[in-house]
């Protein structure tokens, strides 16, 4: 799902949590960046039962990807091309290397979209977060490929104590604001307690562990900070790395720009970025391209090879952005070609095409609450889908064998999980058990991705084999999501919701399924646009959310995978979405995660003389 429908998910799920005011939604969501149109059908699919306003609250996740948004694996290092599995499926690799190390110049990555928000702690958009990763950091990061591995950022060191109700990081030494100003722990403390108050889009990705920021989040020394939990929580340490929000801003940034209406120099931050990373502003044109260049007090120093600038280049057209990249006037773009002009990038000597796993999934919801409400039905339009033909067909490999709403790289994931196989003799045996031959059915997908349709029509064609009929209705993706997110009961809506998928704020498989299985994230509560309804989910759900431990969370992840996907089938689970970046030859230092969706840490990169 594009960025402009991930900011609008997380508006209806803080709207209805926080029981926003028409007003607060529409302020709220202009601050997002929303586009008025958007806001209009967030404040449709809210209803009117929002009449007042709290203070604290929650957020939700993720987002549907295609194959003209999203995912893959790597290079080899001897041709620049992806290698592939038995399969003909790409597989995990790293990009080029060799050549003599050049430093200094510029580095000019495309977004297909703008950024309409520049406040890390309230932007919930991977290409921001993209931005974010050269001006902010945060206290520790995944290291390389890894997602449950860690690198220092701000802190040099961390540590929880024996049941892991609090956490404390030690500082490095010298750590400045692009603004000048000194990051000690109690800067870091005050960053975290905005964060944590302002109560914007993923403030619940730390806030969810914090009962009070003002007495749980402190400084005991200048070096130090300290996190005291609700409960003890394994996940803190994935959610404290998220690439949504726990990155650290300028105390004295916010202190000389906040106004009597906006304590928190929110307003100022959409516009504005100091933080400590290692390239500082230069300039911001949303609609056109953001410049950063090298902050020279970066406390990292600049000994070997970096380049002095970075350009963020905004191009919305696929076949410009193709275009720039073969032509060697950009360097770099991540998930944002269609599967085939990806696929043509594998044999251009002059890119390195990199496909990586990833933490999506992607899905076809079915409409648990009206029709299909009977399991051996459900269970047998699983055996219908053509798993295959989607996968190395429809997306040219870009979509891994994988089973349920969880990918093999997210935590929790269960490796013994039941994976479909097509299969239209038990399809057929399921279905016919409520529903007679000639029975018609429907399925809806957004306009604009010849990929949808294209699934699309090999699911009517299965279903058609064994005498069903599939009625396809493809609307604007507003419509869909409208429809999705609002709280038009089930009798009104599709039987299947043809596009889906989602990704977590950080490695947390709770994070993954919660707002989107989860009784109580029905309609506009959530993005269960199926309304399941399954009450030991609901009760693992609620169980996982205060905390576990390693080994409870991992038992209880599992038993919630086997019951949506087998027990009491709640989708159609395609599998595990592969995105890709595609980097001109002479780029050296990329690291996929596939966590981080759409970045790259621009401090390790250079580019060499071949």
């Amino acid at each position: 799902m594009p960025d402009n429908d991930i900011r609008a998910v997380h508006l209806i799920a803080d709207a209805s949590r926080l029981r926003l005011s028409r007003r607060d939604i529409i302020k709220r969501g202009l601050a997002m960046g929303l586009s008025v149109s958007t806001i209009g059908w967030v404040l449709a699919a809210c209803g009117s039962s929002n009449k007042s306003t709290t203070t604290s609250g929650g957020g939700g996740t993720g987002s549907t990807a295609t194959a003209a948004s999203g995912g893959s694996t790597a290079t080899s290092a001897a041709s620049g091309t992806s290698s592939t599995g038995a399969s003909g499926t790409p597989t995990a690799g790293t990009g080029l290397t060799g050549g003599t190390p050049i430093n200094g110049g510029t580095f000019t990555v495309l977004f297909n979209g703008t950024i309409a928000d520049f406040d890390p702690q309230s932007a919930y958009d991977s290409l921001a977060s993209c931005a974010f990763f050269g001006t902010y950091e945060m206290l520790i990061r995944l290291k390389g490929n890894s997602t449950s591995d860690y690198l220092p950022m701000l802190a040099k060191e961390w540590s929880k104590n024996a049941d892991g109700s609090e956490w404390t990081f030690t500082l490095f030494d010298n750590i400045k604001f692009h603004d000048g100003s000194v990051c000690d722990a109690n800067a870091v403390v005050f960053s975290f307690q905005r964060f944590v108050k302002m109560g914007r889009g993923p403030h619940d990705v730390v806030g969810r562990f914090i009962d009070n920021p003002d007495t749980d989040i402190t400084a005991p020394d200048a070096k130090t900070v300290k996190f005291k939990l609700k409960t003890p929580n394994p996940i803190f340490e994935a959610a404290i790395a998220s690439q949504y929000g726990p990155f650290v801003v300028s105390m004295d940034a916010v202190n000389k720009n906040k106004t009597t209406n906006d304590e928190w120099a929110h307003e100022w931050f959409v516009k504005n970025m100091v933080g400590t990373g290692p390239y500082k502003v230069s300039s911001i044109d949303q609609n056109q391209q953001i410049v950063l260049e090298k902050f020279p007090d970066y406390y990292r120093g600049w000994d070997g090879n970096h380049f002095d600038k970075i350009v963020m280049r905004i191009v919305e057209d696929t076949a410009t952005r193709r275009q720039l990249i073969e032509g060697g006037s950009a360097d770099g773009l991540t998930f944002s070609l269609t599967p085939q002009d990806y696929i043509a990038m594998k044999s251009n000597p002059k890119l390195q095409a990199i496909d990586y796993p990833t933490t999506n999934a992607n899905w076809t919801i079915m409409n648990y609450g009206d029709r299909l409400s009977d399991v051996t039905v459900r269970t047998g339009f699983c055996y219908a889908f053509p798993y295959d033909d989607v996968r190395t067909g429809v997306y040219k490999g870009l979509i891994d064998k994988s089973g349920g709403p969880l990918t093999p790289t997210t935590a929790g994931y269960d490796k013994n999980i039941f994976i479909y196989e097509t299969d239209l003799d038990k399809a057929k045996q399921m279905i016919s058990t409520k529903f007679n031959a000639g029975e018609k059915f429907s399925y809806m997908f957004s306009s604009g991705d010849d990929s949808q349709a294209q699934v699309a029509q090999l699911f009517q064609a299965n279903l058609q084999k064994i005498g069903y009929q599939l009625d396809l209705r493809q609307v604007e993706r507003a419509t869909e999501t409208d429809l999705a997110y609002g709280d038009s009961p089930p009798p009104q809506r599709p039987d299947f919701f043809g596009d889906w998928g989602w990704w977590p704020d950080y490695n947390d498989g709770y994070n993954e399924i919660y707002p989107n299985f989860d009784s109580k994230s029905a309609g506009s509560a959530g993005s269960n646009a199926g309304f399941y309804k399954n009450a030991r989910v609901d009760e693992i759900l609620d169980t996982l959310g205060p905390g576990v431990s390693e080994t409870d969370y991992n038992n209880l992840l599992a038993e919630c995978q086997n019951i949506l996907v087998q027990k009491d089938p709640a989708s159609i689970f395609w599998g595990a979405v592969r995105w890709y970046t595609v980097l001109g030859a002479d780029i050296r230092g990329f690291e996929w995660n596939p966590i981080y969706m759409n970045t790259y840490y621009f401090y390790d990169m250079y580019r060499v003389k071949m």
